[in-house]
């Protein structure tokens, strides 16, 4: 027995009722034969968008230790490889000249507590090795 069924017997449906959109959930309705694509898929690169991504990362690496290859990779694609706006867009992780050497200013990278977890089991296992030796 539903739930208000015993109070609503006899009652004709009202008017809300009878206009209530109908529900739709994803299995209901046809996708028309189209594939999902997954979030996280990337689409291959041609051999010049592939160059253009090497030039970038060489020079990320050389100039702004932050960003790994996937990040400027990611960049690239989001710019659509125009190149004065992936420029524009990576001078704002440059660190100036004068203040290279100063610790400070200097790009600190954080880890996660997962990350530092690993670090911790990663030494002790070191340690353990070379206790045992």
């Amino acid at each position: 027995m539903r739930r208000n069924e015993s109070r609503q017997r006899g009652r004709t449906p009202t008017k809300r009722a009878e206009q209530a959109p109908p529900v739709y959930y994803d299995n209901d309705v046809d996708s028309e034969g189209e594939e999902e694509i997954p979030e996280d898929y990337e689409e291959p690169l041609s051999r010049d968008q592939q160059d253009f991504v090497n030039e970038r990362v060489q020079f990320c690496a050389k100039n702004v230790s932050i960003l790994k290859p996937a990040e400027v990779r990611r960049i690239c694609v989001e710019f659509e490889f125009e190149a004065d706006k992936i420029d524009t867009y990576l001078q704002y992780y440059i660190i100036e000249d004068k203040y290279k050497d100063v610790p400070a200013f200097q790009w600190q990278e954080t880890l996660t507590k997962e990350q530092k977890a690993q670090m911790r089991r990663r030494k002790l296992l070191e340690a353990e090795r070379k206790r045992r030796a």
